[in-house]
């Protein structure tokens, strides 16, 4: 009876968290489409129609409409697109057989993670220690750490951080041509973090074959594995991820680029997308002018092995989005995500929900219209 009644409870929760956001369900309404074919784009009427099917049909919130290019696709591909795993009829569920609230610390507190993949023998950039108010835990400045280790640069980053936000690269040669502008510098951004525990992590160097693309970044793989229940590993889509300018952040909140990798043979489609306000599709890099499309990346079984190999010493979290950077010597895994990026990886990709994800989710018990 207790378990009837909380059941009806999780429902009546997620049926008014939905349904609340009926009243911005038209926001970006009239955004600029992403389709090539400005032909095949749906008149105002039938989009309205795709709006109501998402929301009342398929439960899911169209904020990504124009992104996913839904406004010159056939209603019925709808059903291949996941909503935002954090919106309210999949929240529970994921978090519940996923990403277990009690392990999900694992990878999201970037020091255990680097911890853990140390002792499993995977690799992942070192650690020089921790950094707050301007200086390391052992009382040193950042500055006369990087001279007396030599470092060219450093990345800063928030232990609990996502999405990108506050990520610095520290360069020694820029602070010491600046001098007391660039410990002014320093200092500026520990006020702007401040009370955030962050990482001083190794600046990773990348293969010549990634510089192509774009030199100015670290350009990422996002790879998302699924640990099955026989003790497998499986892949339920991959895709690259690059700064559309150069600056050094290549996360698609931050206006980045993605463009999705074929997990068959590592090459990269065609086309590369932005978050919507951030600019429209490309087939080439803005910057460097390569070219997406059949683009080899580097190391790709290697990728594939090592991303496999995390995700059983991870296995508590059954499902888990790797960012990995390719090093002149192979693979190197930077962090593990838990949600995923489900509108950056469906935008480069199309949707998630293919059958051969569908029954590799359906295994546990996650099911969709």
């Amino acid at each position: 009876m207790i378990k009837i009644f909380v059941r009806v409870l999780l429902f009546l929760r997620r049926f008014y968290r939905h349904y609340s956001r009926i009243f911005g369900l038209f926001n970006g309404f009239s955004s600029r489409s992403s389709c090539e074919d400005k032909d095949s784009i749906k008149p105002f009427y039938t989009k309205v129609i795709d709006y109501l099917y998402l929301f009342f049909v398929l439960k899911i919130f169209p904020r990504n409409y124009h992104l996913f290019r839904m406004d010159c696709r056939d209603r019925s591909s709808f059903r291949n697109y996941l909503d935002d795993p954090d919106s309210p009829y999949l929240k529970d569920k994921f978090f519940d057989v996923l990403w277990p609230r009690s392990y999900i610390f694992l990878i999201h507190d970037k020091y255990i993670f680097h911890c853990m993949c140390k002792f499993h023998g995977i690799p992942t950039p070192k650690i020089y220690g921790l950094y707050g108010k301007g200086r390391l835990r052992d009382c040193r400045s950042l500055v006369e750490f990087m001279e007396m280790e030599r470092l060219e640069k450093v990345v800063l980053k928030p232990v609990l951080g996502l999405m990108g936000e506050d990520i610095y690269v520290i360069s020694r040669t820029e602070l010491r041509s600046r001098g007391n502008i660039g410990e002014a510098k320093i200092e500026v951004q520990s006020e702007r973090i401040e009370g955030k525990d962050l990482i001083v992590q190794e600046f990773v160097n990348q293969h010549n074959a990634m510089d192509e693309i774009n030199p100015h970044s670290i350009n990422t793989i996002r790879l998302i594995s699924i640990i099955c229940k026989d003790g497998s590993v499986n892949f339920l889509a991959g895709m690259l991820r690059t700064s559309a300018n150069t600056t050094p952040v290549d996360n698609f909140s931050k206006g980045g680029i993605v463009v999705g990798i074929d997990l068959g043979t590592g090459r990269l489609e065609r086309r590369g997308f932005r978050k919507p306000g951030y600019g429209f599709p490309v087939t080439a890099h803005p910057v460097t002018k390569t070219c997406f499309e059949g683009y080899q990346i580097p190391f790709w079984e290697e990728v594939l092995m090592l991303a496999a190999k995390a995700q059983r010493t991870f296995y508590q979290i059954r499902s888990i989005g790797w960012d990995i950077a390719i090093t002149p010597k192979g693979p190197i895994i930077i962090e593990g995500n838990q949600q995923w990026g489900t509108a950056s990886i469906q935008a480069a990709n199309g949707g998630l929900l293919t059958p051969k994800n569908r029954a590799l989710l359906a295994q546990y018990g996650l099911e969709f219209p």
